[in-house]
């Protein structure tokens, strides 16, 4: 588990283990992937010897720098609170999630990988506009799923075929799928143009 030093007669001990005689193991010991080597404290801290009680163990003294990372845990596997990401320099509010390992767990209404994003309508307590879900959480981005016949960003467009054939004047018109806003059909249903969407577009005809 290491090696004795001919001069001073001490054992400096290999990655993932610690003590006089390097035999007590250290927490978080992995296998590094790049050069098969092994290091405590999920490479992201120092290991050493303690004892407690007058058993001797070891702890890890996890790395807490913004050039190393913020990182915690018996084995410092983790972040530390308000920081998150693989090396654990992400910020983590506090007030719009929560770290957990190494990632920050979005609260409902957030997202992103430092929950940073808003969801529309959180301000005002309805989300999406009441008409759709946010894709929140940790992996989402924050943009809204309508309802069906609600468009927009925020879902607070309403919009059918029967509205904009009463309200437009519309033969043949559809919903655009962005905006909500009426517009000529233009599916595999039907190609149509014109101020009333009567006519067909070019190319097409029957």
């Amino acid at each position: 588990n290491g090696a004795c030093s001919p001069t001073s007669g001490t054992c400096a001990c290999n990655g993932g283990f610690t003590g006089s005689d390097c035999t007590i193991n250290c927490p978080g010991t992995i296998i590094l992937a790049t050069t098969g080597a092994r290091a405590a404290c999920s490479n992201a801290g120092t290991c050493t010897e303690e004892s407690i009680q007058g058993v001797a163990t070891a702890q890890c003294t996890c790395e807490s720098t913004l050039q190393g990372g913020f990182f915690g845990g018996v084995d410092c596997a983790s972040c530390q609170e308000r920081y998150s990401g693989s090396q654990c320099l992400e910020p983590c509010s506090s007030s719009r999630g929560t770290t957990v390992g190494r990632e920050c767990r979005c609260k409902p209404g957030f997202a992103g990988a430092s929950c940073l994003l808003t969801c529309p309508g959180y301000d005002t307590g309805l989300v999406c506009a009441g008409h759709g879900n946010c894709n929140d959480g940790s992996r989402g981005d924050a943009s809204c799923v309508c309802e069906p016949d609600f468009y927009g960003p925020n879902c607070d467009t309403h919009c059918t075929i029967s509205q904009c054939k009463a309200a437009k004047n519309l033969v043949a018109p559809q919903c655009n799928t962005t905006s909500g806003a009426c517009e000529c059909q233009d599916t595999v249903f039907g190609h149509y143009s014109g101020e009333h969407c009567d006519s067909c577009r070019t190319f097409f005809w029957g």
